[in-house]
């Protein structure tokens, strides 16, 4: 089983280091997890550079040289592309080969992903481009505002039929679930997703071993949400052990791997 979205980085007032991010999701008691897939929260910083987000992954790598637990067989990073990178003249392709990216990741609501920029969208169209000539599969953050909503990115995977695209969160759940139906190659993870949402893909068919939903967690944000937005007193491995509760849903393979 692979957690296919675990976030290491800067989240609000605290910094998420990656020993403490891997030990946890690889000691897990309640799933056995193999390997994760993780990306940077330091990302959403405003004004961040994308040679600080390399040297955040790449310290991962070589502060580990040697070390298994710590390799890029266990712990793949996304490249969580910014549109702003483009000035700073890095490109997709560039900043894919700086590290062992083993996809890219769009967040629509960390960073303005505005349709109707004719910039924005050449940047989506290189994205894909990219995905559809290198086998790259993304994870697109999706969420119940309009410019974050599952079917935000349908003329995209219209017309790149051979890019696998995760949906992540799967919101909301009725257009999840169309986006699901409607395109072999839209699929979605399970990370922050309810049980109430869990049991309408299943109903549909879309859980299990032969279905659509990817394993994946969130954590650390998971625990963020619970102990400062809500004064929950909970451990990190409590947080992740209740997190595992969606993996009896998901498929037990990864394209990531």
């Amino acid at each position: 089983m692979i957690d296919c979205h675990v976030h290491i980085g800067q989240w609000s007032d605290r910094y998420y280091d990656y020993p403490q991010i891997f030990d946890t999701v690889l000691a897990s008691q309640k799933v056995k997890i193999d390997g994760l897939v993780f990306s940077s929260t330091s990302s959403c910083i405003l004004g961040v550079k994308y040679s600080e987000i390399e040297a955040e992954i790449g310290a991962i790598y070589s502060a580990n040289d040697g070390k298994t637990e710590y390799s890029s067989d266990v712990v793949k990073p996304l490249l969580w592309y910014v549109p702003e990178y483009r000035k700073q003249g890095v490109s997709v392709e560039t900043a894919m080969k700086s590290l062992p990216y083993c996809g890219i990741k769009i967040h629509p609501r960390a960073h303005d992903w505005d349709l109707n920029d004719s910039e924005k969208t050449d940047i989506l169209h290189e994205i894909f481009d990219f995905a559809s000539q290198n086998n790259v599969p993304l994870l697109i953050h999706s969420g119940y505002d309009e410019f974050e909503e599952a079917k935000k990115f349908e003329m995209f995977f219209k017309e790149y039929q051979d890019v696998k695209v995760i949906l992540a969160h799967c919101r909301p759940i009725e257009q999840t679930v169309e986006m699901l139906f409607r395109y072999q190659n839209v699929y979605a993870d399970s990370s922050f997703v309810d049980k109430k949402s869990l049991n309408i893909l299943k109903e549909n068919g879309f859980s299990g071993k032969n279905g659509k939903l990817f394993f994946g967690t969130d954590f650390p944000i998971t625990h963020w949400y619970a102990t400062e937005m809500f004064g929950r007193k909970i451990n990190f491995e409590k947080e992740y052990e209740k997190d595992c509760a969606s993996a009896e849903y998901c498929l037990e393979e990864s394209w990531f791997f």
